[in-house]
């Protein structure tokens, strides 16, 4: 499940590293959600991908009693009254906490999630005392935590976190995750992200 999956990157990411998974991507905007459609058509992957514009809030009436493996989100990373809020309605949508907070996508992916099933989240930085809070309250363990930083020199402004349903394992804390070298190039490790081989071998 790709929760909020916008015009469906996300979605056609996890089917590029793994043709044979089925994902459904669940949007609230109609726009962002036919524009993702559209996408998966023209590329055709309508056997892996489908797409539903909906609202999370509504899971059980969208989907049944339908669950996953794997759910990756993006939540809107700014609370009401946070952030610079965009001209753009579409943009505001996506950033801000309007239609759902924080604690709703985590509590829909709770409820979407086999035994065992994982939670992939990336958010603020600052917010992840609030994220493992909200996953400790709903049976879901933090097992995976790693902190992307811009540059080098810079503080960490996002982070990655894992959370499983049910699981007693202990939390790993992974090395930072550097986005740009000082000239403005990605950095290895990124590239590795985007390769089509994702063990980053040559």
């Amino acid at each position: 499940m790709d929760l909020g999956c916008g015009s469906g990157v996300i979605s056609f990411l996890l089917v590029g590293r793994e043709p044979s998974c089925r994902v459904t991507g669940l949007e609230i905007q109609p726009e962002l959600a036919d524009r993702a459609r559209r996408s998966t058509e023209l590329n055709g992957l309508t056997n892996n991908i489908e797409i539903i514009n909906g609202d999370l809030r509504q899971a059980e009436v969208l989907l049944g009693k339908r669950r996953f493996n794997l759910v990756v989100t993006n939540p809107p990373f700014w609370r009401p009254g946070e952030g610079k809020p965009s001209p753009n309605q579409e943009k505001f949508i996506a950033r801000h906490e309007v239609n759902a907070t924080l604690e709703d996508y985590v509590e829909t992916a709770r409820g979407w999630l086999a035994p065992r099933g994982r939670m992939v989240m990336i958010h603020r930085a600052e917010r992840v005392m609030e994220i493992g809070s909200l996953c400790t309250g709903r049976n879901l363990n933090l097992t995976r935590i790693q902190f992307i930083h811009p540059y080098h020199h810079r503080d960490a402004n996002l982070v990655l976190v894992e959370a499983v349903k049910g699981s007693k394992a202990g939390l790993r804390v992974h090395p930072p995750l550097v986005v740009y070298e000082s000239d403005g190039n990605y950095t290895k490790e990124i590239l590795k992200i985007y390769s089509d081989d994702p063990t980053g071998s040559d």
